[in-house]
């Protein structure tokens, strides 16, 4: 049990680093410190040109745990492959806001059995972690696309 709490912390932490939005400071003189932004405006909106429209459908995931709900209107964007075939990660669009997707999974995902731990929300991204028997995993939720009714969630699912 152990083993897998760790690598249910461990898989949402690795998560929780990917790209995120920070800003990098260099040394720009002696006592001089100047800030530069690694990428566009972290607030996507309708006009802003950093965000993403809406993407196609990718094909089913097959691996999805049973009982483990999302929300209604949810689809697959991409399934990435891993090296652990007991490890599954896709990108999802979800038809809620990031805060909300936390939400949903506070209160939908205890009902089927799954506990829930290091669920938070953030101005710009929100998180957690899940399991339930040998059954475990992760997401990270933000809102990247132009309608902000929709998040990207990255989910990581694991068997040990």
């Amino acid at each position: 049990m152990r083993v897998v709490t760790a690598l249910v912390f461990v898989g949402t932490g690795l998560l929780a680093g990917c790209g995120d939005r920070a800003d990098t400071t260099s040394q720009a003189a002696p006592g001089l410190r100047t800030t530069t932004p690694l990428s566009p405006s972290p607030t996507p909106g309708a006009g802003d040109v950093s965000c993403l429209p809406l993407p196609e459908p990718a094909p089913p995931l097959d691996w999805l745990p049973d009982g483990l709900p999302l929300p209604e209107g949810t689809y697959p964007v991409q399934d990435t492959p891993t090296s652990d075939e007991r490890v599954h990660i896709a990108v999802l669009a979800v038809p809620l806001s990031h805060a909300n997707v936390v939400g949903f999974a506070a209160q939908e995902w205890p009902r089927h059995g799954w506990a829930t731990a290091r669920v938070e929300t953030e101005l710009f991204d929100a998180e957690g972690a899940f399991i339930r028997g040998s059954e475990w995993g992760g997401f990270r939720a933000r809102p990247v696309y132009c309608d902000p009714t929709w998040s990207e969630v990255v989910l990581s699912v694991g068997t040990s």
